[in-house]
């Protein structure tokens, strides 16, 4: 356990999980599951690739002009929030305890 601490950590309340995410993933809310599943993915990636194209086209495996596409998607739906570091501390939380938990991030 003294290993993964964090991830118990953000893990062991799964209410104030799901009150976050529909706080911070509510941008997304008006997308398609696949869009939205997309998106999600795009931006976890984007944060923890600090926002380098190659790299995140390299995790995703897409292509670097498909990472621009949903970079710019992704800057529309969620504005000033991406230049904040600490909404963008809440949206990896959120996005990261999901994909711990296997499920999708559509509680918004």
């Amino acid at each position: 356990t003294a290993d993964h601490l964090a991830t118990y950590w953000l893990l062991a309340d799964r209410f104030l999980l799901d009150e976050l995410s529909a706080k911070v993933l509510a941008p997304l809310a008006g997308l398609t599951v696949k869009q939205r599943t997309r998106l999600a993915e795009t931006l976890l990636c984007w944060l923890e690739h600090n926002g380098s194209t190659p790299e995140i086209a390299q995790a995703l495996k897409i292509h670097p002009q498909t990472v621009r596409y949903r970079v710019s998607q992704l800057g529309e739906l969620f504005g000033d929030h991406l230049a904040d570091p600490a909404k963008r501390l809440e949206i990896q939380l959120a996005l990261t305890a999901h994909r711990l938990l296997g499920t999708p991030a559509d509680h918004a």
